[in-house]
């Protein structure tokens, strides 16, 4: 039981200091925006630098172009720059903790922003078993409430064409004897 609680304790406090190299954002270094990981400290390549790039495994960095490292193997890179210690760096590019990325054109920066701003605001927009019964419940008023008028349309037709049929009736009595009968008027005009 004990040895449960201190590999979940080990394992929780480690995630906690986990580096993940494809969670990126959108990141401006200089003006410059680059899609870099999250968390993660750079440099702007200068045309000099390209070369250590190459010597630590690392071959599509051009000048201008981002490195970027992890922020938990900082003193590691930095030991290893030091002391030259090109394996060690070869191996930080093999697990993905240091590499490149280029500059962001207008046209990336633009889509990313745009699939943000929609994840966004359909996170902000998430619909609930009630919003749907809302809807659900929404329709079926506006149906019943049509027929409704509907019906209510059909009745007052109804009434009118019953109102005009009496009034012939009483006018062509009214013609034949000179009687004088009441003409009623519709409830409603036709």
């Amino acid at each position: 039981m004990k040895k449960a609680i201190y590999v979940s304790f080990f394992s929780l406090l480690l995630a906690g200091c986990m580096f993940n190299p494809n969670n990126r954002d959108v990141a401006f270094f200089k003006g410059i925006p680059y899609y870099a990981p999250v968390d993660a400290q750079g440099i702007i390549l200068e045309e000099d630098q390209i070369t250590d790039t190459y010597k630590m495994g690392i071959y599509s960095c051009k000048p201008g172009d981002l490195f970027w490292l992890s922020p938990y193997k900082k003193e590691e890179f930095v030991t290893a720059i030091k002391a030259k210690k090109f394996d060690t760096l070869q191996k930080m590019a093999d697990e993905n903790l240091i590499g490149c990325v280029s500059p962001m054109s207008e046209a990336e920066l633009n889509y990313i922003t745009t699939m943000q701003a929609a994840r966004a605001s359909a996170a902000a927009n998430n619909y609930s078993i009630f919003d749907a019964m809302n809807a659900w419940t929404n329709g079926l008023n506006a149906n019943t409430n049509a027929m409704i008028n509907r019906q209510n349309q059909n009745t007052i037709n109804s009434v009118n064409r019953n109102l005009r049929q009496m009034n012939d009736s009483l006018d062509a009595l009214q013609n034949q004897g000179n009687r004088q009968y009441y003409k009623a008027n519709p409830i409603y005009p036709y």
